[in-house]
């Protein structure tokens, strides 16, 4: 059996992403997910080659442009529990 490790969690800002209504209106979700994803790597001082997967909660598909934006070069697996595997 595989073990698991949750290293750590982080949150992206809440807010009105409406342009005219709102202060995230001029970010692109998958920019707000990138940060979370850098402020963990970051924080922890985590080695992106040595990560596996990765499970990401979101209410449209990011993973796998999640993984390439923040520079995972790796092979590491990226799976939306709502959506399935990247």
């Amino acid at each position: 059996m595989s073990q698991a490790y949750i290293i750590d969690a982080v949150r992206t800002p809440r807010g009105i992403g409406k342009v005219g209504k709102g202060s995230l209106a001029h970010l692109h979700p998958q920019q707000l997910a990138t940060s979370v994803l850098k402020a963990i790597v970051d924080r922890n001082g985590i080695d992106t080659a040595s990560i596996d997967d990765v499970v990401w909660s979101t209410s449209s598909q990011r993973g796998k442009l999640l993984r390439v934006q923040m520079g995972q070069r790796s092979l590491a697996h990226f799976a939306d529990p709502a959506r399935g595997p990247y």
